[in-house]
Parts: C-alpha cells; structure tokens; sequence
C-alpha cells in the first residue's frame, strides 16, 4: 500500500485548500494522465500531461470550496461549485449537454464495480 500513495503524492499532494498536481513528476512519465484521484475536502480530479505539463484538469468537489491549485509555474485559487466540473484551464464551469451538471463515481465504488465485473466472468 506504501508503493501506491507514494506513486500518488508524485502526481498529486493535496493539503486542506490546496491542490499540488504534478509536484514530482519523474522523467520516464513525461506524458500520462490521471482519473478520478480523490483529494483532501472532497475534491475529484482528472488531469493529463504532456512533456511534464498539465494538457488538462477537472476537478470536481463534493461541496462549494475555495483551493489554491499549484503547478509548475501555475499558481491560482479557484472557486469550485458542488457537483459541477471545473475545466482548471479554461477557467470554467462544464456541463452536461442537458444543462445538468455531471458527476463522477468515488474511487472505492468504481473498484466495488469492476471486483463485481470480474467474479462474474
């Protein structure tokens, strides 16, 4: 279990009200990408890279929240609203094409979901 936090602080540290993503990127994954990474305060991101920098990031909050976002030189608060995804380079707010906001599932019932796929098999 080590291994995998260890992993994860590499590609996102997160503090009460801040965000750092990408803080210690190792060479050898100069491009990649992430889904669904739970923060601290209830926050869900989803980010890609290339060449070591953020291509793009939505973050999700489980309630209305203030963060500090820190990347390389990027350094930024944002103002997230419940439940309605934040694209964190356009600056805005997305949604679904019905008007709706969309929301993304916790990483512990995605992984309840693929065990139960799996014994199925």
């Amino acid at each position: 279990m080590g291994g995998a936090a260890a992993v994860c602080e590499m590609l996102l540290q997160s503090r009460r009200g801040e965000l750092r993503l990408l803080p210690a990127l190792p060479k050898a994954w100069s491009n990649g990408r992430v889904e669904n990474f739970r923060a601290q305060d209830g926050v869900t991101v989803s980010c890609s890279w290339t060449e070591g920098k953020l291509e793009s990031c939505t973050l999700l909050a489980n309630e209305d929240i203030s963060l500090r976002i820190l990347s390389g030189e990027l350094d930024m608060t944002v103002d997230l609203k419940a439940r309605v995804p934040y694209d964190l380079l356009k600056g805005a707010s997305k949604n679904s094409p019905h008007g709706e906001s969309t929301e993304s599932f916790p990483p512990e019932l995605c992984s309840e979901i693929v065990t139960k796929i799996l014994r199925r098999g």
